[in-house]
């Protein structure tokens, strides 16, 4: 459990790493939610960033969501980007 009942892997404005991951203990810069990949990439203040993908299958979608539902409840808005779709 991360910090503040976050489910998962980061928390409010830390992120929760295993050890060895250069992004231990930054600050989280901004965080990219790509709702089309199922997505989310964490970039720190640090310039390190980590992105998380989630299955297509119906636990992947429940995860998904509910990943989102916490960082809504747990980030400030401002550092926040959704993202629709890519083009190239």
């Amino acid at each position: 459990m991360c910090i503040r009942g976050c489910h998962t892997w980061f928390g409010v404005m830390h992120l929760r790493r295993t050890i060895g991951d250069p992004m231990l203990d930054t600050e989280v810069e901004h965080i990219f939610i790509n709702l089309s990949k199922r997505s989310i990439k964490i970039l720190d203040k640090e310039g390190y960033d980590k992105t998380i993908e989630w299955e297509w299958n119906e636990d992947g979608a429940d995860d998904f969501t509910e990943t989102i539902s916490c960082i809504c409840d747990c980030v400030d808005t401002d550092l926040i980007t959704y993202c629709f779709a890519e083009t190239e």
